[in-house]
């Protein structure tokens, strides 16, 4: 088994083979530090994907200094608590557009929410078609990104560009309700 120290010199000098026994070595370990957070094995896989993901395209092992495992299990922990802290704002979101009595976030009269609803739902209807079903079944449905892959048959990684564009847009179209 080679040390982590080698390892990493093995993946500056472009060798894959040297991250995939990085990731052999520390894919478990991350995905219970991300499950324990998180509490969703399919969350605390997608995190850990994405850790080894960014970590190899955006050539995060250049910035890393002294202990690996140190670096990743703080990374995934960071990782871990910024989709928990996601998934809470986008909750309340969700609550705060769909709750007709009152809402979580701001104190509108009915008749404002149903204007704000009624405008969500045109700026989604303008979305391209696929960007539009992602949004529906991840925000309106609370789906998760592997579910969604799975029932529209694409690759979670389109479905986070989806609904990360999806997002961008509505943001855009719908400032003036902030």
């Amino acid at each position: 088994m080679q040390d982590d120290q080698v390892l990493l010199e093995e993946l500056k000098n472009g060798q894959v083979s040297a991250l995939k026994s990085l990731h052999d070595r520390y894919a478990r370990f991350l995905y219970f530090t991300a499950l324990q957070i998180l509490g969703s094995e399919d969350e605390a896989k997608d995190v850990v994907q994405d850790f080894f993901a960014d970590f190899w395209h955006k050539k995060r092992y250049l910035d890393v200094r002294g202990n690996i495992r140190s670096y990743f299990f703080q990374s995934v922990r960071l990782l871990s608590l910024r989709q928990l802290d996601t998934k809470k704002n986008r909750a309340a979101i969700v609550r705060s557009i769909t709750d007709t009595n009152t809402s979580t976030l701001y104190q509108i009269d009915p008749a404002e929410n149903s204007q704000i609803r009624l405008e969500l739902t045109e700026a989604v209807k303008s979305l391209p078609a696929q960007q539009a079903r992602v949004f529906d079944l991840a925000i309106m449905a609370g789906k998760k990104r592997k579910e969604i892959s799975t029932e529209l048959g694409i690759n979670v990684n389109t479905v986070k560009t989806h609904l990360a564009d999806a997002l961008k847009t509505l943001r855009k179209k719908l400032i003036h309700l902030r």
